[in-house]
């Protein structure tokens, strides 16, 4: 994990977080953002390609404006930094919007339904608030921490116990492709696209846990972490540190696991010892 630590919120602070007109504003924003990828995925817009070959289309520049602009004119302090424009809004207070406009792009363009909208909030480098929209499938996962998280205004809590004795565990779609189908031996993983979606499903218990191993940016997992945490989940790397968000592509966390508290240290450990093992397989 990189940047410098900040302090962590006290329960006391945590239960009293005012946010309601952020999760709302956000709900909002995710849907309609979710509405115009949504409509315009089948048109199979002309695939652009960043500097680092990383996938952009015209669909993630306008929901980016969707989300940025609105996030905008109803918080004007706030700093606004989106994987699309990581400077957006330079803001005069210790609040920053980490938003990923389109999470899962190459599955989006594919014609794939794992790909999401995610806009998270920080306070103090804090995952606070957190809405993770899946136009596909159209399930909203929101909340913040102090209330809870909500499945399309349902309320949800990650998972106290496994499941199984084989547990529903996620993965990422790309690093299964990449070998570690050849090193996981649990039979129910599932790989998955988005790690904002996966981080959500975590939060509403439809799944135990999502570990990843490849080096993690702050745009699509920080509503996501809000989430499980909020959910009654721990997030943290596979150093076992909590994670800390700044506005920055040069913030990154070694791995990640997320699970019901109860679970976390469990998977913590699966996940070091998948880690060591494709390490072996596969050295650098």
């Amino acid at each position: 994990m990189t940047g410098a630590p900040m302090p962590a919120f006290k329960p006391r602070q945590l239960a009293s977080l005012k946010l309601t007109e952020e999760l709302k504003i956000a709900e909002q924003l995710a849907l309609e953002a979710g509405a115009l990828l949504r409509s315009r995925q089948s048109t199979r817009e002309e695939v652009r390609f960043k500097v680092n070959a990383e996938i952009v289309t015209a669909a993630d520049i306008a929901s980016n404006e969707i989300i940025c602009r609105g996030l905008l004119a109803a918080f004007p302090g706030d700093a606004i930094c989106s994987e699309e424009a990581p400077e957006f809004a330079d803001g005069s207070t210790n609040r920053t919007w980490i938003v990923d406009p389109l999470d899962s792009t190459s599955n989006y363009v594919e014609g794939g339904n794992e790909y999401s909208v995610s806009i998270g909030l920080t306070i103090a480098g804090q995952a606070v608030l957190g809405v993770v929209y899946s136009p596909a499938r159209d399930e909203l996962f929101s909340g913040h921490r102090g209330i809870g998280a909500r499945w399309n205004r349902i309320p949800v809590r990650a998972a106290f116990a496994a499941s199984s004795q084989q547990p529903r565990l996620l993965v990422s779609s790309k690093e299964w492709k990449r070998g570690l189908n050849n090193v996981v031996k649990i039979t129910t993983v599932q790989p998955m696209a988005s790690m904002a979606y996966k981080l959500a499903r975590v939060a509403a218990g439809r799944n135990d846990a999502c570990i990843s191993f490849k080096r993690r940016k702050p745009w699509g997992t920080c509503a996501g972490t809000a989430l499980v945490l909020a959910a009654g989940g721990q997030v943290t790397s596979l150093d076992g540190d909590p994670l800390v968000f700044g506005c920055s592509g040069s913030c990154t966390f070694r791995g990640m696991v997320a699970a019901g508290n109860q679970l976390h240290d469990r998977f913590l450990k699966l996940a070091c010892d998948i880690d060591r093992s494709m390490r072996a397989r596969y050295p650098a």
